[in-house]
């Protein structure tokens, strides 16, 4: 890929010299189409190794580095976009407000969160064992969508991003991006040409960037989709496409629908159709044949039913129509593993009956408020991210946000607190910023807090620890709970790890680093300053055990880490982490050197303060 001058870039030159290391060929760098080999091979490793354990640590290394270059950063942020807030909070009725220097570094703050998240999407699409293509193509693209803008849908072109850009990158398109990454592969990789638009082929012949392809292939599809309004039309058929058949057949039957979904690539369907059957449901159309797609499944012969997706959108919902039907439902009742989709299926159905209500401003009863704010289960769906109509309900929903919550938690709205000098007595939620006191302040017993809701609850609960020596301790933990791992026995072997030979009850508080105000990622030693400000502390060592011991079975989606005096390891300094590998909880460590940055979402676990005593915890006796 000459044409794309990868061979002059900083990283394929960084690459090349790491080879002439490994190898003493010096010719290496020289020559521009090694130091493309070079770098591919680089490539190589972090996207397409075959362990999937080294490949996720490629990708989670690599990625602070590309967020580092690619997301706005808080001094090159316009003030036009201050000011179109402004414009939108006057057309909301809400009068016109200025915006102090803390609202506009939040505002800041989501706005590099959401260009962060659109961004790891693409990241961990390209690096996914979904994207079945060399190395070099998926550079090229990662390239291209890095530099690509605003996206203009009516004239279909890419704004170029530039340092100031806000807007997040956008959202991937599965179908037009196979169009556009097969036709790339076929071009430069000796396949074959003719299933590709000409006007396609112009472009990379031409060698153009990445956006103007990716926004060709869109608007050609667009064009080609003659799709039938009759969407209300759910009649139709499954249609089977076996392990190992021809995946021509499979692309042929999504010619020119525009289903937004990858299965109407030639690369794509034959992945699919190597790993297993994929079951297609083509409505009728007016005429009374079954050629509209409007959902897919994918089966493994070995677990059964593995992928569900719909064609309605780019996220690959399920669309409203077919969704109020139960021809998902019935279809998975008779496959493998199909159980474990029905809630989906279901979920679906009521996000189209509260999108009916509300416009016809119907009021929600209390369990359908539940159900939209996710207070006992998270809504299921068949798309790559969350239904979209989840969160526009919700903020249609913005001035009933009190009536509510009031529904939800079964209290009156004056037992609802949403900052420190609402808190009383008798306050029942607490819904808000963290601040200094606010912990303290709060009511003995109070369950509910939550720095914003649904997605953000803080946890506190008081623990016993203490009683057992460290073998015994071991040895408990090892027959409740889990596996603890390496480094993390390790550190229990430590002369530095002690417990408590006197049974004591100790307060916890369980929250993200973003719940403590950070707007940036912090290191350690400013999590932990932060921390102490809200009056949190450090952990006895052996809380991690002991949190284990009695929650067996709670660490399957969050990793959590102890906030607690390192343990020296020679040059590095660890604390405990409890995750989830293989389907196994297991004990592990995590890095506690002061500078070690935090990623806003990592879940900790502190100590408060014991405020009758006022001493810290952590300078009571202890023995081995």
């Amino acid at each position: 890929m000459e044409q794309y001058k990868i061979q002059d870039k900083p990283e394929a030159k960084k690459a090349a010299e790491k080879q002439v290391q490994r190898t003493g060929e010096r010719e290496n760098f020289q020559d521009r189409s090694k130091r493309i080999d070079a770098y591919i091979e680089r490539l190589e490793n972090v996207f397409l190794n075959p362990d999937q354990r080294v490949r996720k640590r490629n990708i989670e290394i690599l990625k602070p580095i590309i967020h580092e270059n690619a997301i706005i950063k808080t001094e090159d942020f316009p003030e036009s976009y201050f000011d179109y807030q402004r414009r939108e909070l006057i057309n909301r009725g809400l009068g016109e407000i200025e915006l102090n220097d803390d609202e506009k570094q939040q505002e800041i703050a989501q706005v590099q969160e959401a260009q962060g998240k659109s961004l790891d999407a693409w990241i961990d699409h390209l690096s996914s064992d979904d994207s079945n293509y060399p190395a070099d193509i998926k550079y090229f693209a990662m390239q291209g969508i890095l530099k690509a803008g605003v996206f203009d849908q009516s004239n279909y072109r890419f704004e170029k991003r530039v340092k100031s850009t806000t807007a997040p990158f956008y959202q991937i398109d599965h179908e037009a991006l196979s169009m556009t990454l097969g036709a790339l592969n076929a071009c430069h990789h000796n396949g074959d040409i003719s299933p590709y638009p000409k006007e396609l082929l112009d472009l990379i012949e031409k060698s153009k960037d990445f956006a103007s392809m990716y926004a060709v292939a869109m608007r050609i599809l667009d064009q080609e989709a003659d799709k039938d309004k009759a969407l209300e039309i759910t009649q139709g058929e499954w249609r089977v496409f076996k392990q190992g058949s021809d995946p021509q057949e499979l692309v042929k039957a999504f010619e020119g629908k525009r289903a937004y979904l990858c299965l109407g690539n030639i690369g794509d369907a034959t992945g699919y159709l190597k790993h297993g059957d994929v079951q297609v449901y083509f409505s009728h159309n007016r005429a009374g044949q079954p050629i509209w797609p409007r959902a897919a499944i994918a089966l493994k012969p070995e677990t059964g039913v593995y992928e569900v997706r719909g064609t309605y959108n780019k996220n690959e919902d399920v669309d409203p129509e077919i969704a109020q039907t139960d021809i998902i439902k019935n279809q998975l009742a008779l496959l493998p593993n199909g159980e474990s989709f029905a809630k989906k299926d279901a979920d679906m159905k009521k996000v189209t009956e509260l999108v009916k209500k509300q416009e016809q401003e119907v009021p929600f009863t209390k369990d359908e408020i539940l159900f939209l704010f996710e207070v006992n289960n998270r809504i299921g769906g068949f798309g790559f991210n969350a239904d979209p109509r989840i969160a526009q309900l919700r903020e249609k929903r913005y001035f009933n946000f009190e009536d509510d919550m009031s529904a939800v938690f079964g209290c009156p709205k004056s037992q609802i607190a949403q900052n420190i000098n609402q808190i009383t007595g008798s306050t029942k939620v607490f819904i808000g910023k963290l601040k200094p006191g606010v912990i303290d302040k709060l009511p003995k017993g109070l369950k509910h807090i939550y720095t914003s809701f649904p997605d953000h609850e803080i946890h506190l609960e008081n623990m016993q620890i203490g009683g057992h020596n460290k073998e015994e301790l071991t040895e408990l933990l090892i027959k409740r709970a889990g596996k603890i791992m390496f480094i993390a026995k390790e550190m229990i072997d430590s002369p530095d790890f002690v417990t408590s030979q006197d049974v004591q009850t100790i307060k916890l508080v369980r929250l993200r680093v973003k719940d403590l105000g950070f707007i940036g990622q912090p290191n350690n030693e400013q999590l932990l300053q932060r921390a102490k400000l809200m009056g949190l502390d450090l952990c006895p060592a052996e809380t991690a055990l002991w949190y284990l011991i009695k929650n067996p079975d709670q660490f399957f989606k969050r990793s959590l880490s102890f906030a607690m005096k390192p343990i020296e390891d020679r040059d590095r300094q660890n604390i405990f982490m409890i995750s989830v590998r293989e389907g196994q909880v297991r004990l592990l460590f995590n890095i506690g050197n002061p500078e070690y940055m935090r990623d806003l979402e990592t879940e900790f676990v502190f100590r408060r303060f014991d405020n009758q005593t006022g001493t810290n915890p952590l300078t009571k006796k202890s023995s081995k």
